[in-house]
């Protein structure tokens, strides 16, 4: 719901010819504006932020002092009002335009009898500068009085919201879970998900989700999700008033289970975005608060994945990526490592055997060579019912000879791609958060000494 941007547009004409004395009043103009805010009756609202932008065109020719009222506008108990004398015109109209901060202001909508929505009243008065001279006016002569609102954000709002339907643009949203992942695939026995729809706006609404397809970049393959939520009307109920200040609205959470769709094959995607398209309407069976919708500032509707997979899986070729800070500092006495081998000692607990290759990377973040490791991370061993019983140790040798020496002390970080393939090909494995991996690196190396 967005406010109106024209609250005022007065141009008051000199009825005759005249003079007119110091501190004479020339005007003084009540308005109860109808403001046009699509189906919505607004009766109260308070203003977070926003600016009142008050023009003034003047073609008398003396300064002319003008208030500028919105007695329906009150913070602390004190109606909005501004006074500010307006420029003498001279060959051409005098213009005056400033801004006024309109944060906090809590404003009546219900019109002078307090029985409407929509109407916001305002009041402009004018007088010739009692500090100046008598001024002919004609006929001609004019005082224009424009006001609009600016960047106004809605801290809270009461009233009628409407019934209105809105179709969302096809977006997406970061999915991170599978980020480290660059290769390979991943099966999972069992996916449990529900989408969450959290409406915290005071008002009934109806959603319905359009699309929602998981999207893994790396292999441009999409999956869309299948299922009776797709297209279907999902009716959600409004949030209520808490009236603590702290924590003002209690919203309403409407879970939705994905269990009957092919939520799986979504998240097999591994993807690393999520796209969706809604449909959603507010206050589908009309006006059932009687007046009584309500907008608190941060209190929307939100929608978040509630996921739970079980940790049992097949693993093939699932390769991860990772980087890590790598700084071995090259002696300045002529001292150096001649050659020698770095030994990565691994004992593992889980039931997957690993490859593993190391790149050494530059200050921008750029791949210049690599240490190529020799051997398997070996799987931890594992009893009839597929449960590991001890760890695993393995020894990775990586030979380096001088002139590799040189090149690892320009690296500045180290990336780490490491395959997986889970024990007993075919099987379903499960993890428990007992199982862990240890690593240690070693090195035997041939060191000069100068003396």
């Amino acid at each position: 719901m967005s406010m109106p941007d024209n609250i005022t547009y007065q141009c008051f004409h000199i009825p005759i010819n005249t003079t007119v004395p110091p501190g004479q009043q020339i005007l003084d103009i009540s308005d109860d504006k109808n403001l046009a805010i699509g189906s919505a009756k607004i009766t109260d609202i308070i203003a977070r932020q926003g600016i009142v932008n008050l023009e003034v065109t003047n073609t008398i020719h003396e300064k002319v002092l003008c208030t500028y009222d919105i007695p329906s506008a009150t913070k602390d108990g004190v109606p909005f009002q501004v006074s500010e004398m307006i420029p003498a015109a001279g060959i051409t109209p005098a213009v005056f335009q400033k801004g006024f901060d309109l944060s906090g202001y809590n404003i009546d909508m219900r019109g002078p009898l307090h029985n409407k929505a929509n109407i916001l009243t305002t009041r402009i008065r004018a007088w010739i500068d009692s500090a100046g001279n008598s001024v002919a006016v004609t006929t001609s002569d004019s005082f224009l009085v424009s006001a609009k609102f600016d960047h106004v954000l809605l801290n809270y709002a009461k009233g009628y919201f409407g019934s209105e339907s809105f179709t969302s643009t096809p977006d997406s949203t970061a999915f991170t879970l599978f980020n480290k992942i660059i290769d390979g695939t991943l099966n999972l026995e069992h996916v449990h998900m529900a989408l969450n729809i959290i409406n915290g706006f005071g008002v009934d609404a109806q959603v319905r989700l359009n699309n929602l397809t998981s999207i893994n970049t790396r292999t441009h393959n999409s999956v869309a999700l299948t299922g009776p939520i797709i297209g279907s009307n999902i009716n959600i109920n409004r949030a209520t008033e808490t009236y603590v200040l702290s924590n003002p609205v209690n919203p309403s959470t409407y879970p939705i289970s994905l269990d009957n769709t092919n939520i799986k094959l979504l998240i097999e995607n591994l993807p690393d975005q999520l796209s969706y398209g809604v449909d959603f309407t507010s206050n589908p069976l009309g006006n059932v608060s009687s007046g009584n919708d309500f907008f608190y500032y941060d209190h929307g509707i939100d929608a978040d994945l509630d996921m739970e997979i079980p940790l049992s899986l097949i693993a093939n070729n699932l390769t991860l990526c990772d980087t890590v800070n790598f700084n071995i500092t090259k002696p300045t006495n002529g001292s150096a490592i001649k050659d020698g081998t770095f030994t990565l000692i691994a004992d593992n607990g889980f039931p997957f055997e690993a490859t593993v290759q190391l790149y050494l990377l530059n200050n921008y973040n750029a791949v210049f060579d690599s240490l190529f490791t020799q051997g398997t991370i070996a799987s931890a061993p594992l009893d009839v019912n597929n449960i590991v019983i001890s760890k695993q140790r393995s020894k990775l040798l990586i030979p380096v000879t001088e002139e590799k020496m040189d090149r690892i002390y320009d690296a500045k970080k180290l990336r780490i791609v490491a395959r997986f393939n889970t024990a007993n090909s075919g099987q379903y494995i499960k993890i428990y958060n007992t199982y862990s991996i240890d690593f240690k690196l070693t090195g035997d190396f041939n060191y000069i000494v100068q003396p």
